[in-house]
């Protein structure tokens, strides 16, 4: 029981972030994106307990397994922050900062693609997009 508890209270806190930044970045759809940038990486570096610019080197599996790590197994929930990185990465300026956001995102995207069993033309389409816009 407690350990459930313990996944319930990630997988809302998780939702919590996810809804904070999507806020953040409705609030600064004409301003400047730093602060949603800041937010997301601070967020992301909490709820993994791992500092961003090393997320940002990590390969897909490893990335995943940090998730995993936190209790957080739900596809859908790491795909909404790969969803919030592809997003942010298209209001970025700097092509260096924009590509790491989405190799980011493209990284989860493909994971989960690999390791769900439920076929998602969603998925398949963002993962496609975000490649069209790394070449």
């Amino acid at each position: 029981m407690e350990k459930r508890d313990y996944l319930v209270e990630q997988i809302e806190k998780f939702a919590r972030v996810l809804g904070n930044i999507l806020f953040e970045m409705k609030g600064n759809s004409k301003g400047n994106i730093d602060n949603v940038i800041k937010l997301c990486q601070t967020e992301l570096s909490k709820i993994l307990d791992t500092d961003f610019e090393i997320l940002t080197n990590l390969e897909s599996e490893k990335l995943i397994e940090k998730f995993f790590e936190k209790g957080i197994t739900n596809y859908e929930l790491i795909e909404d922050y790969a969803d919030i990185l592809h997003e942010i990465s298209v209001k970025i300026k700097d092509r260096n900062k924009r590509e790491i956001y989405l190799k980011m995102a493209l990284n989860i995207y493909k994971e989960t693609d690999k390791i769900t069993r439920v076929f998602s033309q969603d998925r398949i389409s963002k993962i496609i997009d975000i490649q069209y816009l790394l070449n």
